[in-house]
């Protein structure tokens, strides 16, 4: 019994060294860098529009692989991306982005313009792109 315990708080100790490490290092990161981060990941966005946000309320499995994310409002997305299942209440902001005049040209009369549109879901601060299962 006495060896568990003492493994249980090296653990510990572990986990609480390595929390207040990785704090340390993020602390030296130059406001330069995460700059530069925040640029690169806004330039992924060029194009797209905000046009909705919720919150989440579930996310599940796909059966076809993916996950498929419950907002509030009802709308359903799919991302194939790997993504840890958000929490429910998290916030998501929707974006769109118009298609190309090539997609419209192929498509236009063809399909509804909800899915002739690019789509990314912003969920904890990552943007996935997703498709729309329902609205």
């Amino acid at each position: 019994m006495k060896t568990s315990e003492s493994l249980t708080i090296n653990t510990r100790a572990l986990a609480s060294w390595s929390c207040a490490t990785l704090l340390a290092l993020l602390a030296l990161l130059p406001p330069q860098a995460l700059a530069r981060d925040a640029a690169r990941d806004l330039s992924r966005m060029i194009g797209y529009t905000i046009v909705a946000a919720g919150t989440v309320k579930e996310a599940t499995s796909a059966r076809d692989g993916g996950t498929l994310i419950i907002l509030d409002t009802g709308a359903i997305f799919k991302i194939t991306d790997p993504i840890l299942p958000p929490l429910p209440l998290t916030d998501a902001v929707l974006f769109a982005k118009p298609p190309s005049k090539e997609i419209l040209e192929k498509f236009g009369g063809k399909l509804p313009a909800v899915q002739l549109n690019l789509y990314k879901l912003l969920i904890d601060n990552e943007a996935h792109d997703a498709t729309i299962v329902r609205q």
